[in-house]
């Protein structure tokens, strides 16, 4: 995964700072056609942050698994997705469904939706 940008959706491009009101919606901007997955920090603190993940047909490269440090509760908001658990083995997810990922759990992107675009919501903590 790319590094998250430091914008908030809908601002244009203001820097969110902690004086600042964050302000934006979850459904806008997203193209008809990405590159790359969008991955945008929505808010963030010394050691939780609150991504939006826009794919479009994207999944995790070949060979390649996540295995993240911290904690991911994450929703699928709109479209569908299926992620594969080197454990548990495939899971479908549609609008409204959310998963907590623990720390240390090899997963990966199998297969999202290109019409509609799979949007997530996405909060990384550390576990304890």
């Amino acid at each position: 995964m790319s590094a998250p940008s430091a914008i908030f959706p809908g601002t244009h491009g203001t820097e969110p700072d902690d004086n600042a009101i964050g302000w934006g919606n979850l459904f806008s901007g997203v193209p008809a056609v990405l590159q790359d997955e969008r991955i945008e920090c929505l808010a963030a603190s010394a050691d939780t942050r609150i991504l939006r993940i826009v794919s479009i047909g994207h999944v995790t490269p070949p060979g390649t698994w996540y295995d993240q440090p911290d904690t991911e509760w994450v929703v699928l908001l709109q479209g569908q997705a299926t992620l594969r658990f080197e454990r548990e083995g495939l899971r479908a997810l549609q609008p409204g469904d959310f998963l907590t990922i623990p720390a240390g759990c090899r997963h990966r992107v199998e297969w999202t939706s290109s019409h509609p675009a799979a949007i997530w919501l996405a909060v990384h903590y550390p576990t304890g």
